[in-house]
């Protein structure tokens, strides 16, 4: 009789896995709510520039602001490849931690287990199954989770 995992218990242990490296996750967190924030007032700085430089034609004010924007999106450009490093470091841990468990138990079934299961199979499932927790923390939570703030953050600056 063969027992299912339902979501809800993967995700359970999904996050206990990825809550043994928490601090790679709070400051990859950490750099994309700095990226969201620094995304947020590049518009400010424009605005700013249109509707105050331009008009009273302040050459120096356009230059400190179009100076001030340039920065802005280098730090940005910056932390953004940090938080995607740290996340895709997050993700080749955990992994690497999942694989070892599965392995591991696979060396604990007893041998007629395997006259049933072809090897083939069981290495492509592993291997399947660890590369979408791998896309899970490289793509898809990045995406994700810097959208929704992003969304948050131009809700609350209009």
């Amino acid at each position: 009789m063969k027992q299912k995992m339902t979501i809800k218990q993967g995700l359970k242990k999904l996050i206990q896995m990825v809550m043994t490296e928490k601090w790679l996750f709070i400051w990859s967190f950490v750099f994309m709510a700095i990226t969201t924030v620094l995304k947020l007032i590049d518009p400010l700085i424009i605005a700013r520039i249109i509707d105050f430089s331009v008009p009273n034609n302040d050459l120096r004010d356009m230059f400190n602001y179009g100076t001030l924007f340039i920065v802005v999106i280098l730090l940005c450009g910056l932390l953004n490849y940090l938080q995607i490093i740290w996340m895709a470091k997050l993700g080749v841990r955990i992994v690497t931690k999942l694989k070892f468990k599965v392995f591991n138990h696979l060396l604990y079934l007893p041998i007629k287990w395997f006259d049933k299961t072809p090897t083939g199979e069981l290495l492509s499932r592993v291997e399947s199954d660890c590369q979408r927790v791998t896309e899970l923390f490289s793509n898809f939570s990045v995406s994700v989770l810097g959208n929704l703030l992003f969304f948050i953050g131009m809700f609350s600056v209009l």
